[in-house]
């Protein structure tokens, strides 16, 4: 036997009020329709939303009438009129007992354990009713009472049993995403500001319950409650984050867009395909002006702060920095500006997130033509904003500095690249030719698309050398490169980087160098420009065997390096490419004419007795400026 918790049982109508307990054991009935009488009809009305103790007695009602024996059969939908201007009683009653259901849930007298039993009765109705609303089209009725749903479902989730019953209902979360896109079509701004408010409150509300009981399923049956498509879901969000921001400081605009965020933030564990296509497809710059909309925290921002970070970051499978291009363009640094004038002197907090914006995010795509070119013009528009006196005052400005220095550095690389034409220049592959010169007087091998060469003659002696060997795995390195889609240009650029840099810590690299062949004379290894930690550059000397690790790193560059006998050191470059934990590492051999400046490393190193002095780094520099003519990165 069926037992059900003793707040929903018959004798509890008893708490009610004297008066009502017969229309209410009448409106209780038998297996069949009998409906509410109208006198009770506007009692419990009055009764449910006072919120009062005694209304606890409306619960078996209310059970009762949601009894799933009494939604019609589908003979129903064939007898309906749709002419007829009042709703049938079956839909009159189950909606009026939704709507009170949902009234009493969110009240402290309510018994969150009845829930459980409540849950299954409320679903079959709120189904029935959904098909109502898709049968009649009844725009009215929809706006009516998928904010109902969408209140239920918030109350209910409160006891937690009954949130994982909730969880695991197939279809929840599609009719909330239903109600969500309703709701979205219909709003009308023409409304006075009460309706507005109540407008922006559903939305929210209905994004907020979606997020309380979102599963494994919450992808397929979002996008079916959004119309089965990618371009229907992002609409909607656009949608949703335009309405926040056109009512921004309205604090219901707010809680639609934390809805987003919401929504935004749950699906990188089930899918990254929608969130590629939401990045491709004008999310980003949707974002940015929400970055303003809402009460600033010091920890997190903004409410939209995290979920845009999140976009920025999160799993995927295109690149980052047009996302960053595209967030600049839209006023992202206008934003940063207005933060730190909101937080004036007060000191950020240690968790804050907005440091991984400027620290971190930002800095990581300045590898990229295209973002040194865009962070360059973004910071000239806003110039005059950021010598404000509450920006320059505020704990932001160190770091806004500290990045622009950054992008001021870069803007002068990428200056003199071009005004020197950006240059391409190879190098003979073949160990024993020293030619260099720009990249159109070299043919690449058929084979393996990286290794070049000056003439026939070179790329036959080469292949007997060692290329035989090497040319299947600088294939697929090679192959590998192709799959992070880096056009030329930014390859080159990247190079050009790369080669500045070295000549900018040409010394200090030296110095790693001599202190790692001290340490390991017999261990080879590559130098490592790491460009993933944000502002500052990390330079490092890496072992090299039993192979060179990375995305695009292969183990012929250790035999070929090893093969040149000083004659060609290895830098390998660490980029982001996109997303969190997404990092590649590209070869560029430095190679030199002769094995004079790794000859006299050696040296150093053999004499070194392991204390850093002055003296050392004598013989460095001297080092350095002799044999500084013999080197050129290539490939």
């Amino acid at each position: 036997m069926t037992t059900i918790h003793p707040d929903l049982l018959p004798r509890n109508i008893s708490k009610l009020p004297r008066s009502l307990q017969p229309s209410a054991r009448r409106a209780m009935g038998p297996s069949s329709w009998s409906g509410i009488p109208d006198g009770f009809r506007r009692q419990i009305i009055s009764l449910s939303l006072s919120g009062d103790e005694e209304g606890l007695g409306l619960l078996p009602v209310f059970y009762a009438q949601l009894d799933p024996s009494l939604i019609p059969s589908t003979d129903f939908w064939d007898t309906l009129d749709l002419t007829h201007s009042t709703s049938p009683l079956c839909i009159k009653d189950s909606s009026l007992t939704l709507v009170l259901l949902a009234a009493r849930a969110h009240s402290p007298w309510f018994p969150l354990a009845t829930t459980a039993d409540l849950w299954p009765r409320v679903w079959k109705w709120v189904e029935f009713l959904s098909l109502y609303c898709d049968h009649t089209e009844s725009r009215a009725f929809a706006m009516e009472m998928y904010p109902v749903f969408s209140s239920i479902v918030k109350g209910f989730s409160e006891h937690q049993p009954t949130r994982l019953l909730m969880i695991s209902t197939p279809g929840i979360r599609r009719l909330l995403a239903t109600g969500w896109t309703t709701l979205l079509h219909a709003f009308d701004a023409e409304r006075e500001t009460m309706g507005i408010n109540t407008q922006l409150r559903d939305i929210g509300e209905s994004l907020a319950a979606w997020a309380l009981v979102r599963g494994a399923q919450d992808l397929p049956e979002l996008l079916e409650g959004c119309g089965g498509t990618r371009e229907n879901l992002r609409l909607a969000l656009i949608r949703t984050i335009s309405l926040s921001v056109t009512y921004s400081p309205n604090p219901l605009a707010t809680s639609a867009l934390t809805g987003v965020g919401l929504l935004l933030d749950h699906g990188y564990s089930t899918s990254t395909d929608i969130h590629d296509y939401l990045r491709s497809n004008g999310l980003i710059p949707a974002l940015v002006p929400a970055l303003s909309v809402g009460e600033f925290s010091p920890s997190v921002g903004p409410p939209a702060l995290v979920p845009f970070i999140r976009l920025l970051t999160g799993p995927g499978s295109i690149s980052q920095y047009p996302l960053v291009v595209q967030a600049l363009r839209a006023g992202l640094l206008s934003q940063v500006i207005g933060w730190g004038e909101t937080m004036g002197a007060n000191p950020m907090p240690q968790d804050s997130a907005l440091p991984q914006l400027l620290e971190s995010i930002l800095p990581q795509t300045l590898v990229y033509y295209p973002a040194v070119v865009e962070m360059k013009k973004a910071f000239s528009v806003v110039e005059l904003l950021a010598h404000g006196n509450r920006f320059s005052r505020s704990a932001l400005y160190p770091l806004w500095i500290n990045l622009k220095a950054l992008v001021d550095r870069r803007a002068k690389m990428l200056e003199a690249w071009d005004y020197t034409g950006r240059p391409s220049s190879l190098a003979c592959h073949n160990l024993e030719c020293d030619t260099a010169d720009e990249r159109e007087f070299f043919q690449r091998c058929s084979a393996c698309f990286t290794a070049a060469y000056c003439s026939p003659a070179c790329q036959r002696a080469d292949w007997v050398d060692g290329h035989r060997e090497d040319c299947p795995l600088l294939r697929r390195a090679h192959q590998a490169q192709d799959q992070l889609g880096m056009r030329h240009r930014d390859k080159t650029f990247i190079r050009a980087l790369l080669s500045a840099d070295y000549q900018r810590f040409r010394v200090l690299i030296a110095i790693h160098m001599v202190k790692f062949i001290a340490r390991n004379p017999d261990t080879s290894f590559y130098v490592l420009f790491d460009y993933t930690r944000g502002i500052k550059l990390n330079i490092s000397v890496v072992c090299s065997t039993p192979g060179l690790t990375g995305l695009a790193l292969s183990p012929a560059w250790a035999a070929r390096a090893a093969r040149a006998g000083g004659c060609l050191v290895l830098h390998g470059i660490r980029i982001g490419n996109g997303f969190t934990g997404r990092c590649v590492t590209l070869i560029w051999p430095l190679r030199a004419t002769s094995s004079a400046f790794y000859d006299g490393l050696r040296e150093i190193a053999r004499n070194w007795n392991g204390v850093e002095s002055t003296e050392v780094e004598g013989l460095v520099r001297d080092l350095v400026e002799r044999t500084k003519s013999t080197e050129l990165h290539y490939y």
